[in-house]
């Protein structure tokens, strides 16, 4: 199908962007999404900022305090830093489940969570590492803590007149990350991501974020705070103690304040139900430094 008539804009620079959004129109970054919508005719937006070529919003600084990214840096680019991967493994193992070779090549983390998919893998990541999200509008720049930042299916605080300029993501000590990925779609039906730090050789500061279950990334309070002040060897054999088995299983209830999601692939109950085993799964890839499970299965 072919998409609808649109005007096309290359900005300069960030400023200009945001003096075209206000005109209207949608940003174009690697467009993995938003072409598809095109072609699909599920939008017509008339105009087209595109600032996928804007230097100053591409590229990574790994620092020991943390990771600054940019919004155009590719997912592939995330997968091949070094300093991501050690510093938030996390992130690194939620974008090497993006898509294939040719989306990871072409798509942007900041395209990814403004999207907002309730399927996609960087929004829980991003919960689950206490990221913050950068933005810049007619009123000057802002930040948005990933806690705030998704609100439900493609929705996020982002006002329609703002741009993600760069993500950052403090670091932690361990991270993983685990999906349910649908054979025909490739897309998550379920998603978990946790990170956690560890003091006198138990986790602290945990935080583990649920995705595909709901209509956006949730943290799971409960699953967090059983599993802080766990001693890191009780985490690493074969079992979890009774208590974190328990909230485990409880892990698909504390969605149940949300909105259920489902679609053709897999029914919200059916979502609800895998939540606990992937949420295992995720925390017995943060205790064993491997980051992610599944390795290779994408969408």
């Amino acid at each position: 199908m072919y998409p609808p008539e649109f005007d096309y804009y290359r900005p300069g620079d960030v400023s200009e962007a945001i003096d075209l959004l206000s005109g209207g129109g949608r940003v174009l970054s690697g467009g993995q999404s938003l072409l598809t919508e095109l072609k699909a005719r599920q939008t017509d937006p008339g105009r087209l900022i595109d600032v996928g070529r804007l230097e100053s919003l591409s590229g990574i600084d790994a620092g020991s305090e943390g990771v600054r990214i940019g919004a155009t840096t590719t997912y592939a680019e995330c997968v091949d830093s070094a300093g991501v991967r050690e510093a938030i493994p996390v992130f690194a193992a939620a974008a090497e489940h993006v898509g294939d070779p040719q989306v990871r090549n072409r798509g942007t983390v900041g395209g990814n969570l403004a999207q907002a998919d309730p399927e996609g893998d960087l929004p829980p990541a991003a919960l689950a590492a206490d990221a913050t999200v950068h933005v810049a509008g007619p009123d000057g720049e802002r930040t948005i803590p990933a806690d705030d930042l998704f609100e439900g299916e493609n929705r996020t605080a982002l006002e329609s007149e703002e741009l993600v300029t760069e993500l950052v993501l403090p670091a932690h000590d361990a991270g993983g990350y685990a999906r349910r990925t649908h054979p025909a779609s490739g897309y998550a039906m379920v998603s978990a991501a946790v990170v956690f730090d560890v003091e006198s050789e138990a986790v602290a500061g945990a935080r583990v974020a649920a995705g595909g279950a709901v209509e956006r990334a949730i943290r799971l309070a409960g699953v967090e705070k059983t599993i802080e002040g766990t001693p890191v060897a009780d985490l690493a054999g074969n079992g979890f103690p009774t208590e974190i088995g328990n909230a485990l299983d409880r892990a698909g209830d504390e969605v149940d304040d949300e909105l259920p999601y489902g679609d053709r692939h897999a029914s919200a109950s059916h979502r609800r139900e895998l939540l606990p085993a992937y949420v295992e799964r995720a925390i017995e890839n943060a205790i064993d430094g491997t980051g992610s499970a599944e390795g290779g299965e994408s969408r």
